[in-house]
């Protein structure tokens, strides 16, 4: 077992007041009592000491797994500022994304309490597109569940060896002389249909162009389906599973399906987990370029992927979707990035899918006053965390729930039609909640939507009078 390292002992972590600590091999927690001490000119903290936190933080973890004689130093840092840091306690959480032979890859991300806020937020740009949703009895709107100075003070973005983000070179943002293009990635099929169907349905009724990325053919799946649970299913589960997701994307009427051509991973400890070709395993260089591939190929302006999630659902695939869609985001834009790859494409908006608490709370809801046994008591049962505070983005997909379940009936091996998910009516769900919910993850135009308010369109400040930021 690693050593734990619970503080660094150099002179310069004792100077800046910086502790850190390993919780366990290849993850670090590196804290820094911020304040007036280590301010620069302009009296917010200084980018330097910033540095040192995320900089600590990666030495700590990478000697967390270095053998006995073994030495790791630093070889490049990408660091993306997204809001100066006044005092109080800053949080910089840093982990392994892969390992290879001889260089380590890191991602840490930088937290801080949040205490004032410098300089004033500008005034909100406005926008002839769709305007946030007005707080009202019943809109996820009230309140906005984001508090403002919980925010990352220096974003995901800390990465060695995946290529610079284009927001550092300047590269002009791609505005509005290109069609509208939203690209999703998901792990496996029918995640498509699961997790942001109904916006993609919308928004292709819109005359958006869609474009879906599923990374696996998710052939460690099981068929849950009685009904065509057959020995000629199960010999040719991959195959079937191909066409229930061509399938699925026809029914929300995605442009196009890109394969990343990786086997599923499976859970931790099967057999599946342990093959070299599955997701998980794959290089994660290797990844990211066949994603930044096909960001270059279809140029979307939206992508939306998935957040880190270590603790209700850690499925090995979901958590690769995280760590390559980032650097994918940075490097597409990139020239010095992948080359080969194509001209490179700026994406503006990156979002993480995901499902409110109040999402849950209301459908299971839903259940129980019809006399149903809710599907959604197990979720409880297990813990589901109350993070609705992530929310910034609230999508009304009520016109378009029959699009999202007839894409979840096209996966006929994973989903019973006469299951417990399926039971409760579309024009139920519309009452309730009609909404698909998502975390605006990255962005460099100004969306203008009033701090406080939610989004209610992937697009804000995109469509005609958006502007750069």
């Amino acid at each position: 077992m690693a050593a734990v390292f619970e503080s660094p002992t150099f002179p310069l972590a004792d100077f800046l007041g910086l502790t850190i600590d390993v919780p366990e091999p290849g993850r670090s927690v590196a804290r820094l009592a911020a304040g007036t001490s280590q301010h620069n000119p302009h009296g917010v903290v200084h980018g330097g000491a910033l540095f040192t936190l995320v900089d600590t933080g990666m030495g700590a973890a990478t000697r967390s797994v270095l053998e006995e004689g073994e030495l790791g130093v630093t070889i490049e840092v990408q660091i993306r500022f997204l809001r100066p840091v006044l005092e109080g306690d800053v949080t910089g959480t840093t982990r392994i994304v892969h390992r290879g032979r001889r260089v380590l890859h890191l991602d840490s991300e930088v937290r801080d309490a949040g205490a004032g806020s410098w300089p004033p937020p500008p005034a909100p740009t406005p926008s002839s597109g769709p305007r946030p949703v007005t707080p009202g009895p019943g809109r996820p709107g009230t309140p906005r569940p984001r508090p403002a100075r919980d925010e990352a003070a220096v974003g995901p973005g800390v990465r060695a060896g995946v290529g610079n983000p284009a927001g550092s070179r300047g590269l002009a943002p791609n505005m509005s002389d290109q069609p509208l293009c939203l690209l999703t990635v998901h792990a496996h099929p029918d995640d498509e249909a699961s997790k942001g169907s109904g916006s993609v349905a919308r928004y292709v009724a819109e005359g958006v162009g869609a474009v879906l990325v599923c990374c696996t053919g998710g052939e460690a799946g099981d068929v849950l389906n009685p009904a065509v649970d057959t020995p000629e299913v199960r010999a040719n589960l991959p195959a079937v599973r191909l066409q229930e997701l061509r399938n699925s994307a026809a029914a929300l009427g995605y442009r196009a399906v890109h394969l990343l051509g990786y086997h599923d991973s499976g859970m931790p400890d099967t057999d599946d987990n342990a093959r070299p070709d599955n997701f998980a395993n794959a290089p994660l260089e290797e990844a990211v370029g066949k994603l930044v591939a096909v960001i270059r190929a279809e140029r979307p302006q939206v992508i939306v992927t998935y957040a880190e999630d270590r603790e209700f659902y850690p499925h090995p695939d979901h958590i690769r979707v995280h760590e390559i869609s980032g650097p994918a985001f940075d490097a597409a834009g990139d020239p010095d990035a992948y080359p080969e790859l194509g001209e490179p494409w700026q994406p503006l908006k990156l979002y993480y899918t995901g499902f409110s608490r109040r999402r849950i709370e209301a459908l299971d809801a839903a259940f129980r006053a019809r006399g149903e046994e809710s599907p959604y008591r197990q979720w409880f049962e297990r813990g589901l965390p109350d993070r609705d505070d992530r929310f910034t983005t609230f999508v009304e997909v009520g016109d378009f729930l029959h699009k999202r379940r007839e894409a979840l009936l096209a996966h006929r091996t994973q989903v019973d039609p006469e299951g417990f998910w399926m039971r409760l009516p579309d024009d139920v769900i519309r009452e309730v909640f009609p909404w698909e919910e998502f975390v605006l993850a990255r962005s460099l135009v100004d969306t203008g939507v009033p701090e406080g308010e939610v989004e209610d369109d992937l697009f804000a400040g995109l469509r005609s009078g958006a502007r750069a930021r």
